[in-house]
């Protein structure tokens, strides 16, 4: 009985039932009175493993009901993640508080981080980075702001609407004549807005104020503050700019030369120089009210200054250097070119010395030039003087050359493609065309060859010029022509470039190859021709994601194809095709992949688990892509092979599918070659600043964008690399001249 007593005392002794908590459900079972929770766990047949957390412990006697078991679980993942760009702020005590203006646009980077993730009974509960791998590097954003603390901006309107009002405004201090200025200048465009001002007696007379509205523009404004000086603007007036100007004080009062234009840039008109005076009154020991103009180049028979430049010689007013062009000089009745953009048919330069109150010119000569030797010849052969055309050539060959090609025709005017200092020209009448060059002489230039234009193309680019973004043409002579002006992305030409697509905020639009009848075809981005020229394929952004769709240039009929991104159209290949290769992304959790598809809506084939941005071989059996690691990779149709050429970004296939040229790493970089038989890959040239490509019609030649702006033409050997020509924001394709 004592012993039964016992028993019963003590619980702990006996056999208990205990509820396990284990993989979201109950589990009952029976243990021993001196059983452990490890034990229980056994006998309940339930395994752990190393990570569960057992409460209470796994060594510890079952005195509790409950035993509770939390899984715990680790896996590794990986995503990516954006990387925030710089924002560097200069300040510029030249410009007012408030002004800002951004240099370079900052963009975000892209990281692949590799984490940690632990789970508690499939709950996340926490999550470490165990590594990382930055894919592309942040672009800081670099502003520009004013620091200089300025008078109200109510001071400048009031002066303004007076400026306005009258032609002129009221007497004011230096500080605020200067704050008008700068916010007068701000609106057109300045960057800076610097002003001189030459004052009398702690007021400002006459003040110069300059401003850039575009790149390599200087003007100036010219505002003068005396009623007395109101007759003064028929000298220099608003719209009439000021290229230069300098001061200086003598015996005789303050003496103020003036390079005035019509022109912001000097050179599109004559610039004429103005000698001005603001008399010294001895008798009252003071300045005059008014000033006087004691010289001016307008009218003066020897200044030659069209399409030139004035400048200042000396360190005062003492000497002036003029160069210009006259378009009359031993000119025929008739001139035998109809253009030549930016040519003069004579260029001078003369030095202008001060005598007294005016300029003389005290030497002149003419300037030899490629272009000036071809005029001349041309234009001897038109008049007959066979005799004259002597110096000018190699030998007589050159002008039986010339006669037997028309140059000497007076009934026939020539389209001249160049620029003053090329020594290759082209020139096209409605009856033929013909090439000629020129090399150095011993008196200067001469015609030494007369030949037939070659088959080429002329390079189109986009760029923004004198303020006016739009599609531009470089011609083989180096001359450049607008050929439309607006904004615009992904410029893609049809298959016999006679139009053109391109998306611009959204929308696609297509226009003629001549930059006429733009019209809208539809929303969309990334247009791609179809072989015939009479569809588009484009990329349409929805609520579920984008889409690729298919519409008829002509109708504007619509087809839905399939959800995807970047459709590029496969080339005429074995008869008319129609497969589309795009990249598709099933989340955000997987890269792209690359696909093709019929366009009659068939089930749409894998062609690379990892790819973006297709771009077909011209002969439709591969197509380029670029992979998640920013590798750029080929798959071929049949057989489907997979073939990695290398990091890189910007790749264009050549015209005979031989070779990919691409950039080597971002955001700009060094132009390499792959070619397609051995794989090899070789540097091409030994650029590093490159952030763009495009093929010659002939495979020969490509043309680079250099960063900053600027295209550069190379061979596809790497050699005799030249500049082309000035631009920004480039992307070019070679037009041929099909029917010229």
């Amino acid at each position: 009985l004592a012993i039964a007593a016992g028993y019963l005392l003590n619980p702990v002794s006996a056999d208990r039932q205990v509820t396990v908590h284990v993989d979201g459900r109950q589990q009952r079972l029976i243990v021993g009175r001196s059983a452990t929770v490890g034990q229980a766990l056994a006998q309940a047949g339930i395994t752990l493993s190393p990570s569960d957390r057992v409460s209470p412990p796994l060594a510890s006697a079952v005195t509790s009901s409950t035993i509770s078991i939390v899984r715990v679980t680790t896996e590794e993942r990986t995503r990516r993640e954006a990387i925030p760009f710089n924002r560097l702020v200069t300040e510029d005590a030249r410009c007012a508080r408030g002004y800002r203006r951004i240099v370079q646009a900052g963009k975000a980077g892209l990281r692949e981080l590799r984490e940690m993730v632990i789970m508690e009974d499939g709950v996340e509960v926490e999550r470490r980075t165990i590594g990382e791998q930055v894919i592309v590097q942040p672009i800081d954003e670099q502003v520009i702001v004013g620091s200089r603390d300025d008078p109200p901006l109510d001071t400048f309107r009031s002066v303004a609407l007076a400026y306005l009002g009258r032609g002129g405004v009221t007497r004011l201090s230096p500080a605020v004549v200067e704050q008008t200025l700068f916010e007068l200048a701000r609106l057109q465009g300045d960057r800076y807005g610097s002003a001189r001002v030459l004052t009398r007696n702690g007021r400002p007379w006459l003040v110069v104020q300059s401003f850039a509205p575009a790149a390599n523009d200087v003007a100036l404004l010219v505002f003068w503050w005396s009623d007395e000086l109101h007759s003064f603007d028929q000298i220099v007036s608003e719209g009439v700019y000021m290229l230069d100007g300098r001061a200086q004080q003598t015996t005789a009062g303050i003496e103020l030369g003036l390079i005035v234009s019509s022109s912001q840039s000097g050179e599109a008109s004559a610039p004429q120089y103005l000698l001005l005076r603001l008399p010294f009154d001895p008798s009252a020991q003071t300045l005059a009210d008014t000033w006087q103009l004691l010289w001016s180049s307008l009218g003066v028979a020897e200044w030659r200054s069209s399409q030139g430049t004035v400048v200042f010689a000396g360190s005062g007013l003492e000497r002036l250097d003029v160069r210009g062009a006259s378009s009359a000089a031993g000119a025929s009745s008739q001139s035998p070119f109809m253009d030549c953009r930016g040519c003069p048919r004579r260029r001078f330069a003369s030095t202008w010395e001060r005598q007294g109150d005016a300029y003389v010119q005290v030497s002149q000569q003419v300037v030899a030039s490629p272009y000036a030797t071809l005029w001349a010849f041309a234009d001897d052969l038109r008049s007959g003087n066979v005799t004259a055309t002597l110096p000018l050539v190699a030998d007589s060959s050159v002008i039986s050359a010339s006669i037997k090609a028309g140059l000497d025709r007076r009934d026939r005017q020539w389209t001249v493609s160049g620029r003053e200092t090329d020594t290759t020209f082209d020139l096209r009448s409605k009856e033929a065309s013909v090439r000629v060059t020129l090399t150095p002489g011993a008196q200067g230039w001469i015609v030494s060859g007369i030949g037939p234009v070659p088959a080429t193309g002329r390079l189109l680019f986009t760029a923004t010029r004198s303020v006016l973004r739009g599609i531009y043409q470089l011609e083989p002579g180096g001359s450049v022509e607008a050929i439309a002006l607006g904004y615009g992305e992904r410029y893609v030409w049809s298959s016999d470039y006679g139009s053109l697509a391109f998306d611009w905020q959204g929308q696609v639009y297509v226009m003629a190859g001549d930059g006429s009848n733009r019209r809208l075809i539809g929303r969309g981005v990334a247009p791609s021709w179809s072989p015939d020229g009479k569809r588009l394929a484009l990329e349409r952004q929805t609520d579920g994601g984008p889409l690729i769709v298919i519409v008829d240039v002509e109708s504007g009929q619509e087809t839905m194809l399939v959800a995807g991104s970047r459709p590029a159209w496969q080339p005429a290949h074995e008869g008319t095709t129609q497969h589309i290769a795009y990249a598709y992304t099933k989340n955000q959790d997987t890269p792209p992949a690359v696909y093709l598809i019929d366009v009659s809506g068939s089930a749409p084939a894998l062609l690379a688990s990892d790819g973006n941005e297709p771009l077909w071989s011209p002969d439709g059996t591969a197509v380029a892509f670029r992979t998640s690691r920013q590798e750029i990779a080929i798959v071929t149709l049949e057989p489907n092979q997979v073939r990695t050429v290398g990091q890189g970004w910007g790749y264009t296939w050549s015209p005979d599918g031989r070779w990919l040229a691409f950039i080597g790493r971002q955001p700009t970089g060094a132009p390499m070659l792959w070619q397609r038989s051995s794989g090899e890959v070789t540097p091409l040239g030994n650029r590093d600043d490159v952030d763009g490509l495009s093929w010659s019609p002939d495979g020969k030649e490509l043309v680079l964008s250099v960063a900053g702006g600027g295209l550069w033409l190379v061979a596809s050997d790497g050699s005799n690399l030249r500049k082309l020509a000035d631009g920004r924001d480039p992307l070019w394709a070679w037009l041929p001249r099909a029917g010229r």
